[in-house]
């Protein structure tokens, strides 16, 4: 595999430009099975793709970098396209329907969220007692609706009832994390005013309700490692990616990406990942929060490649998750050579 070198920062750009290629490459030849979950992230590869390309820095990269961006662009598009028609396509595909304004257009999220952060609230918080839902994906799915003006109401028309619901405390693993998004799409919508008059009413902030769920997230990440969990914390990372959380760019969570993926480009359903790649991740894991340097490489034999194998779900947050890695990693690397005002912070 191929290491990451201090002596060549563009190492690790390559390693990830090859393996969200390898999703694309995937999805495309599967186009017609992709589900909405799995749109929404092709949407943020089109969107944050397209950001890199309108750069200051794109002209100053070498040139092979540049061509590699500029095709993952044409084929994130193409796939857009062929999601876009499939979808259309079938009048009977209710969900795509109710929820198509999540999908219509790219996605720009890191332009919501231009600021490093940092997580600053160290509040410890306890193992949760029980997963039981805090609130049904229908009603999760009502309070998406609610941003993008569907079902007859007014774009960004937030009501109380999914204010109380999208921020309760007590929620846990995905719920926690719809929780976020329904934040992040609520900025990327254009509703931020209304989100922060009804959170100032509550006496709090989008800001603050950020800090605190993620770190609880972030506090989880190990034990969800840990029990195999690995499409929950790679949610859980995508998550933190987009809030531009500088504790979700750690190097080895690239390194846990990369093993995960399947040569055929997919990342495999939990239930069929090997016992020598779970004590592997074991592994990484308690070194997660370590800062030395790390090999970053991708793994290039299987015993077996099914497609019915690959998660749909899992496939699609990684391929997030590399896009936002792609975009650190350039933003890394313009800091390095000072070619934009130094307001990036980078964990190494």
């Amino acid at each position: 595999s191929p290491s990451h070198s201090s002596t060549d920062p563009t190492s690790t750009i390559r390693t990830v430009c090859q393996s969200i290629d390898d999703i694309l490459g995937w999805a495309t030849a599967h186009h017609y099975l992709l589900i909405v979950d799995f749109f929404f992230s092709v949407r943020v590869a089109q969107g944050e793709l397209e950001l890199l390309l309108d750069d200051p820095l794109y002209p100053t990269l070498d040139s092979e970098i540049r061509t590699r961006i500029s095709l993952l662009q044409h084929k994130a598009d193409r796939l857009g396209d062929l999601v876009w028609n499939d979808m259309n396509m079938e009048p009977d595909n209710e969900y795509f329907q109710k929820m198509k304004g999540l999908v219509d257009s790219k996605l720009y999220i890191s332009s919501r969220f231009p600021t490093p952060r940092k997580l600053v609230s160290m509040q410890r918080f306890p193992p949760p007692l029980s997963n039981q839902p805090t609130y049904s994906e229908a009603e999760s799915d009502a309070c998406m609706r609610e941003l993008f003006n569907v079902d007859g109401a007014p774009k960004c028309s937030v009501s109380e009832k999914c204010f109380k619901q999208m921020t309760n405390d007590v929620s846990e693993d995905y719920q926690l994390t719809h929780q976020l998004l329904w934040m992040i799409l609520g900025q990327e919508k254009g509703c931020k005013d209304a989100l922060n008059n009804i959170a100032k009413k509550h006496q709090t902030t989008l800001d603050e309700l950020e800090g605190k769920f993620v770190s609880k997230t972030y506090q989880r990440l190990t034990p969800i490692l840990d029990a195999g969990k690995y499409d929950l914390f790679t949610e859980i990372v995508l998550i933190g990616q987009f809030l531009n959380f500088q504790e979700f760019y750690r190097p080895k969570i690239t390194e846990l990406l990369l093993l995960w993926q399947d040569p055929s480009g997919c990342f495999n359903d939990e239930q069929v990942i090997s016992s020598s790649m779970r004590n592997t991740t074991k592994k990484l894991g308690r070194r997660l929060f370590e800062d030395e340097p790390v090999r970053i490489g991708r793994r290039l034999f299987a015993d077996e490649t099914i497609d019915d194998t690959c998660s749909e779900h899992f496939t699609a947050l990684a391929l997030g998750s590399m896009t936002m890695i792609l975009r650190h990693e350039l933003l890394k690397l313009r800091s390095s050579h000072n070619k934009w005002a130094p307001h990036h912070l980078a964990l190494n």
